[in-house]
């Protein structure tokens, strides 16, 4: 991982490999993270998870060093994190349907 560290490049990661503890890590070195969560992941912000939300809902909650925990209500649960930029909600219209999805 040496040749990317202070580059400024954007890692993307599964549920199975992220963490808080990994995006401030990699956020000291300066590299972005985008990636999913896992709901009971320690040390990730109560605030964010205790809130009970519908669909089409954000819960979201950004630390002072610029890592960013969200959670997006569709069928199910979509928890993710990013150091890279304040993920928003477009909506996409489909043949059939229309839908919400999340842009970065």
């Amino acid at each position: 991982m040496q040749p990317i560290l202070q580059t400024g490049k954007t890692l993307g990661t599964d549920h199975y490999y992220t963490s808080i503890d990994l995006a401030h890590q990699l956020n000291d070195n300066i590299i972005h993270l985008i990636a999913t969560l896992k709901n009971n992941r320690k040390y990730n912000p109560k605030p964010v998870f205790q809130k009970k939300l519908k669909k089409g809902e954000i819960s979201a909650l950004e630390s002072n060093t610029k890592v960013i925990v969200e959670i997006w209500v569709d069928k199910g649960e979509v928890c993710f994190l990013t150091t890279k930029a304040f993920p928003k909600i477009i909506e996409v219209e489909t043949k059939k349907k229309h839908n919400s999805r999340i842009k970065f």
